[in-house]
């Protein structure tokens, strides 16, 4: 039965006009809209006019008769509503999977769900203080006499940055750290106390402070990376203790991340070092980008299942839709068109 599920969505993938690409129009069918009912008017009561002439029958023009819904769009909703159903139950009795999620990892075998923080309170100081320079090249670029509407944006995130300074040595910093944290926010606050007093920026005066602050920065960004690295390391080694071996060739990992800085992401370098895999393709690990909650990591992951699937199926290729199914017709055609200049 299953089975016979499986082949009735593969041939109705065929059949799909959208089937463009894994994640595109006809592979992942949209969001059902919400029910709306339309609101309804009270009565009113009808005016009363002298009587008219009766109108002269007229042929009704097709505009302004109700299309009835085209046949291969009713076929391709039915395809969506196939598509949603095979890909829920992909999941079961799938492989164990694992979702790096924001500050930890959800780790998924079997009806047993375990979630494990493993960033710590550190890297998200470390992170912090690396931001302030970065909040203060956002507040100063591009101005040189400073609005009031700027002056105060300024003076009150320079007031902040003055008690995050003011709290350091609380924090259990050693020396070393403790006095690059201190060096952050002490140029940041010079900055902005010579911008605010003389209600103006100068542009060399803040390229200056950006080429000081930017080793700091990545030194704050290497410590931060290491303590999270270290965490994501022994949260896998302790959940892969409980894996067969059979399943530890077969898991399949979702890391979710942000468009901006996805080439050379933490958790994906390590990650694809974990699975051995090197190249852009995906096969056990899964790049969730612009996806932050767990239920779009799941149905990313069941997205991959399925395609993989009707890949082998159709083309005895589970790779053949990881990519675009008309990148092959863009290969041919591009460098003959006569693109305009």
């Amino acid at each position: 039965m299953r089975s016979q599920s499986l082949l009735v969505v593969l041939i109705l993938v065929t059949l799909a006009g959208g089937c463009s690409s894994r994640y595109g129009d006809g592979w992942q069918p949209q969001p059902e809209p919400a029910d709306a009912s339309p609101e309804i008017a009270p009565k009113a009561e009808p005016e009363r006019r002298p009587a008219q002439p009766a109108p002269t029958p007229t042929e009704a023009k097709p505009s302004d008769v109700a299309a009835p819904q085209d046949s291969l769009a009713a076929l391709n909703d039915q395809f969506r509503v196939a598509y949603k159903v095979a890909r829920e139950e992909m999941l079961l009795g799938a492989a164990p999977y694992a979702i790096v999620l924001g500050d930890c990892v959800v780790f998924n075998r079997g009806s047993i769900r375990r979630e494990v923080p493993y960033t710590n309170a550190m890297y998200h100081e470390l992170k912090a203080i690396a931001h302030v320079p970065l909040a203060v090249f956002a507040l100063l670029r591009g101005a040189q006499k400073l609005s009031e509407e700027k002056f105060k944006a300024l003076s009150a995130y320079r007031d902040a940055a003055k008690t995050a300074k003011d709290s350091l040595e609380r924090r259990g910093y050693d020396e070393k750290t403790l006095k690059r944290q201190q060096a952050i926010l002490s140029t940041s606050l010079n900055l902005m106390d010579r911008a605010l007093d003389m209600h103006m920026v100068d542009a060399g005066d803040l390229a200056v402070f950006c080429t000081t602050a930017a080793p700091l920065l990545l030194l704050n960004a290497y410590d931060a990376g290491k303590l999270q690295l270290e965490g994501l390391n022994a949260a896998f080694t302790d959940w892969m203790r409980a894996l067969s071996e059979e399943e530890r060739k077969t898991y399949h990992i979702v890391v979710s991340g942000s468009h901006q800085a996805r080439d050379r992401n933490l958790q994906m370098t390590y990650c694809r070092a974990l699975l051995g895999e090197t190249g852009s393709i995906e096969v056990r690990l899964i790049f969730g980008e612009s996806v932050f909650d767990e239920k779009g990591c799941r149905n990313l992951l069941s997205t991959h299942l399925l395609d993989e699937a009707a890949s082998k199926t159709f083309f005895d290729d589970g790779l053949r839709l990881q990519y675009d199914l008309l990148g092959d017709v863009a290969a041919e055609m591009v460098p003959r068109l006569a693109k305009p200049r």
